[in-house]
């Protein structure tokens, strides 16, 4: 029996596919992710933060805009008890040496002359001369007469000092003042002026300026 050999030269021998690794791929994929995640922390921190600029701008202007407190009348006195009062500026303030204590709006002479009658608050230092409470202030001039109740009563110079005006039909402080003033005496609210009644004590300096 003869056997023929098989010619084999023309045969290609080929490796088996190799098949889809899913394990291999998961962890691609989880690689991927974690690289993105790590680029935008990155980028993140390297921006920079924002600042709230506005608000400290506008904080800057506020506080260039705010005028500091003009300084206090009672920066300058020596007296144990004052009271300094402006005409010009129809207020009063008190002092305890070199610190102010209390302030208030008042209401002083009528400036207007009528009938050659002057009631200007005249200017200058005095003292509280006398304290009376619950008493009629009285007098007359060529304009009329009056006769007044008032609470509390402090001269400084005379018939001129400080009391309350409860008949006063406008507010301390106004211009009003130079028309329907007082007869040179210096009108004081009230509540201001029982506290400086039980404050004050006779010799406390009185300062008047126009």
């Amino acid at each position: 029996m003869n056997y023929r050999s098989r010619n084999t030269s023309h045969l290609t021998v080929r490796a088996p596919a190799s098949r889809p690794n899913h394990h291999t791929k998961l962890v691609s994929l989880i690689v991927f992710l974690a690289l993105a995640c790590t680029v935008s922390l990155v980028l993140m921190h390297r921006q920079p933060a924002t600042q709230p600029t506005t608000t400290h701008i506008s904080n800057k202007v506020l506080a260039a805009a705010t005028p500091r407190p003009a300084p206090s009348v009672c920066e300058q006195n020596s007296a144990i008890q004052a009271m300094y009062v402006s005409v010009a500026q129809q207020h009063a303030w008190v002092c305890a040496g070199a610190k102010q204590i209390n302030d208030t709006a008042v209401t002083t002479g009528t400036t207007v002359i009528r009938n050659g009658v002057d009631d200007n608050t005249p200017t200058g230092t005095w003292q509280i001369q006398a304290k009376y409470t619950d008493t009629y202030l009285k007098g007359s001039d060529a304009n009329g007469s009056w006769d007044d109740y008032v609470q509390y009563w402090m001269p400084f110079d005379g018939e001129i000092g400080f009391h309350d005006a409860s008949w006063q039909t406008f507010p301390f402080g106004s211009s009003q003042y130079q028309t329907n003033g007082s007869h040179g005496c210096v009108h004081v609210p009230t509540a201001f002026i029982a506290w400086f009644y039980n404050w004050a004590h006779v010799g406390t300096t009185v300062v008047i300026t126009g």
